[in-house]
């Protein structure tokens, strides 16, 4: 929703309201009429002030990498490795690490990768990528794996992407956002892309924002990572 819907939207509130105190008015005239017009004059400071940035602030942030794997045909996939913030880090593992000794084991980490499969699909797993100018949507995941040492949350999955490549450039974008801007998702500033098996194709990288995506209110763009491939000659 754009900031002049929301707006619209609050001037609708705002005459229904104004509506209620002239009703209110006219049937008790015993009300303080200086109280009446504080609750008004709050109302209108509110909508002449707030701004829809303020009620979609982030509050979980994610450093992304991603390593591309490729087989004789071409890309098979990549895994997306995810690395969150420590104060969400921590309460997550207050949450999730029973026995207390600052690590998960496989019966902790099980029980978050079973609500993570049950939730991201729905989300795209937060992870939007388009093949050749078309999207290719991330309803499912393999080889997910969670790890929580020395206070830092992590997740690893795997996503299947086959693409055939020869000799023609073939476009790939990845892009890691949370439309409702509950996460701030940003590549990582070190080793944000890695390959394997990478060795017959030629591959152009390049991370930017992203013009044709609008994300918190159509105020952001997210970053984006390009690559450009075909087969070596």
């Amino acid at each position: 929703m754009s900031i002049g819907s929301c707006k619209i939207f609050a001037l609708f509130i705002l005459l229904i309201f104004l509506a209620k105190m002239v009703v209110s008015l006219y049937f008790f005239p015993m009300m303080k009429k200086d109280t009446i017009f504080g609750i008004l004059a709050g109302f209108l400071l509110f909508f002449f002030c707030w701004q829809p940035s303020a009620a979609a602030s982030p509050h979980v942030f994610v450093s992304t990498r991603y390593q591309f794997v490729f087989d004789a045909e071409g890309l098979k996939g990549v895994y997306a490795c995810w690395t969150f913030d420590e104060i969400y880090s921590a309460a997550t593992g207050a949450e999730f690490d029973y026995d207390k000794d600052g690590r998960f084991n496989e019966k902790e980490s099980g029980k978050l990768i079973r609500l993570g499969s049950q939730s991201l699909p729905d989300l795209d797993f937060f992870t939007h990528i388009s093949i050749d100018g078309k999207p290719y949507p991330v309803k499912s995941v393999s080889d997910f794996s969670i790890t929580f040492e020395k206070g830092i949350l992590a997740y690893r999955f795997f996503i299947s992407c086959p693409l055939k490549i020869d000799d023609m450039k073939h476009r790939v974008k990845i892009s890691p956002y949370d439309t409702e801007f509950f996460l701030v998702m940003f590549f990582a500033d070190n080793d944000p892309v890695m390959f394997e098996n990478s060795d017959a194709y030629q591959i152009q990288t390049d991370i930017g924002d992203d013009p044709a995506s609008l994300i918190s209110f159509d105020m952001v763009h997210p970053a984006a990572l390009t690559l450009e491939i075909q087969r070596k000659l």
